[in-house]
């Protein structure tokens, strides 16, 4: 970031923006946190034979809501 931050005009306001963007994000996640468990009991089912699959997919889905907010 130290090579950006050089060359924004006004880097509090951009400091501003993310942090009310990080906001917004927490809030349109929250509601999907409740929904993980029936997510993991559809993948447990569709991959109940696949271990290695069904790892993979409960990875995507971690990483899925977790990217964006820890960015």
């Amino acid at each position: 970031m130290a090579r950006w931050v050089d060359r924004w005009p006004n880097p509090a306001r951009v400091f501003g923006v993310l942090e009310i963007l990080i906001g917004l994000i927490a809030v349109v996640i929250v509601p999907i946190h409740g929904r993980i468990p029936e997510v993991v009991r559809a993948l447990v089912a569709a991959h109940a034979t696949n271990y290695s699959a069904l790892l993979q997919w409960q990875m995507l889905v971690v990483i899925a809501v977790t990217i964006v907010p820890t960015c």
